[in-house]
């Protein structure tokens, strides 16, 4: 995903751990050493051609299972979404479990308010938001996602990204 996807067309972010505010320096040192993230939240570019907005798909998102249920990852998007707003980004979709991404803003689409760039097994899960809070409107036309992500099968079951079958991880 990272090595055939533009620059341009990518945002990474990463949640190192922290035992408390005050270890967070620590603890962001020991991760950067060891390379062992506590979370990250990968966006890449989706593309409406008849759209001028600026829409990223969050795809994957991975938390550490030892550190799951504990906000890491309602947190990190967050801070992301906070990011992408800054960088001039309109929208957000994703497509994975409701409950979760309902917890930070995110809410079903139908495929008339955004076309996923593949069919869905599961349309429950194409959820989106506005970075900004002031609402959503459809977006316009079809989509295109990232090489990377244009695998069919990384689009059946509960969404992209959370497959069990480790030979389709993204």
């Amino acid at each position: 995903l990272l090595d055939g996807t533009l620059p341009e067309d990518i945002r990474v972010f990463i949640a190192e751990d922290a035992e408390d505010a005050e270890d967070a320096e620590d603890a962001e040192d020991e991760a950067a050493e060891d390379g062992t993230p506590t979370a990250v939240a990968i966006f890449t570019r989706l593309s409406y051609v008849q759209d001028d907005r600026t829409v990223f798909l969050l795809s994957p998102l991975a938390v550490a299972t030892a550190r799951q249920g504990l906000g890491i990852g309602q947190e990190l998007l967050g801070q992301a979404l906070e990011a992408l707003r800054s960088d001039g980004v309109d929208v957000v979709v994703t497509y994975g479990d409701p409950a979760f991404y309902g917890k930070v803003g995110f809410a079903p689409l139908s495929q008339d308010m955004a076309q996923p760039p593949l069919p869905l097994s599961r349309p429950e899960g194409w959820l989106g938001r506005a970075v900004e809070a002031d609402g959503y409107a459809p977006l316009a036309g079809p989509s295109t996602c990232v090489m990377a992500l244009r695998d069919p099968d990384l689009w059946k079951g509960s969404g992209i990204g959370t497959s069990n079958r480790p030979d389709k991880a993204i």
